[in-house]
C-alpha cells in the first residue's frame, strides 16, 4: 500500500496511446456500469480512452488502498462525482485527446481538468456561457493575441473547482467569478460563487497545470492552500506509482 502524507496531492498523467495495447488487461477492471458507459461511444478511439484513463484510474486506486484494482470500490453522489466508499481517499480524473490526468489526495476534496489547446470561433460569444459578468468586461481588455489562452487557463480552473465542491456544471460557469491569471489562487467560496451551492465549503486553493505543451489544466483542492503536489507522467506501463 502507497501513503500519502497530509496536504499531498499527487497527480497522474496519462499519455493514452502506448497503453491500448493493454485494453485486454483493463477492460476486466471496470465494474459493469463503467463497462456499459464504454459501449455507448460510438467512435472506437473515445471508446479505448475511456477505458484506459477508468482502468488505470482502478490500478492507482489499488495501489494506494492495497486492494485488487477491480475490488475498488466505487460510487457516485447525486450529482455524478465518483468517490470511493468507506475509504479515506479523495480522486478526481479528466481526460482530454491523448491525455488522462488523475489527482489523488486524502481528507481533501479535489478536482482536475484538462484541455486540448485547440482554435476556437466566436470566443466572445462562448464567453457569455463561461465568463461571469466581471469576467466578461476583463477579457475585452485581453489583447486578442491572447483570449485563446486565457480563455482555456480560466475554463479549466472553473472546471477544475466546479469538480472539487461536487457540482460540475450542474453549477452554470457564469456563476463562478476567479478572474484571468495564470498564478495559483485561494478562492472564498462566499464571494467567488453566486447563489446557494450544495456542499459545506469555504476556501479552495487552485493550481495551474501544464501536462503537455498543447493542453491547459488546472488542479482545485479544498482548504487554503500550502497543498504539496507531486506530478508523475506515465507515458509507458513502467510502473504507476
Amino acid at each position: 500500500m502507497v501513503r500519502l502524507l497530509p496536504h499531498q496531492v499527487q497527480v497522474f498523467y496519462i499519455f493514452l496511446p502506448p497503453w491500448q495495447t493493454e485494453l485486454d488487461t483493463l477492460w476486466p477492471l471496470l465494474a459493469t456500469q463503467e463497462q456499459q458507459r464504454a459501449h455507448q461511444f460510438v467512435q472506437a478511439i473515445d471508446r479505448q480512452r475511456f477505458i484506459i484513463s477508468h482502468g488505470t484510474l482502478r490500478q492507482i486506486l489499488g495501489e494506494y488502498l492495497g486492494i485488487p484494482p477491480e475490488q475498488v470500490p466505487l460510487q457516485a453522489t447525486a450529482l455524478g462525482k465518483p468517490y470511493v466508499a468507506g475509504m479515506p481517499i479523495a480522486f478526481n480524473l479528466s481526460h482530454a485527446g491523448q491525455w488522462a490526468a488523475i489527482a489523488v489526495t486524502t481528507g481533501m476534496p479535489v478536482g482536475i481538468d484538462i484541455e486540448a489547446f485547440r482554435p476556437i470561433a466566436n470566443l466572445v460569444s462562448l464567453g457569455r456561457h463561461v465568463f461571469s459578468p466581471a469576467e466578461r468586461a476583463a477579457f475585452t481588455a485581453i489583447p486578442a493575441a491572447d483570449q485563446l489562452s486565457a480563455f482555456f487557463q480560466l475554463w479549466t480552473r472553473k472546471e477544475a473547482l466546479l469538480k472539487a465542491i461536487g457540482q460540475g456544471l450542474h453549477l452554470p460557469p457564469t456563476r463562478v467569478n476567479l478572474g484571468f491569471t495564470v498564478e495559483p489562487q485561494v478562492i472564498d467560496c462566499q464571494t467567488a460563487l453566486t447563489g446557494p451551492v450544495a456542499g459545506d465549503f469555504t476556501r479552495i486553493a487552485l493550481y495551474p497545470l501544464r501536462p503537455d505543451r498543447d493542453y491547459w489544466g488546472a488542479l482545485a483542492v479544498a482548504g487554503s492552500g500550502g497543498t504539496i503536489i507531486e506530478q508523475c507522467w506515465l507515458p509507458d506501463r513502467a510502473s504507476l506509482i
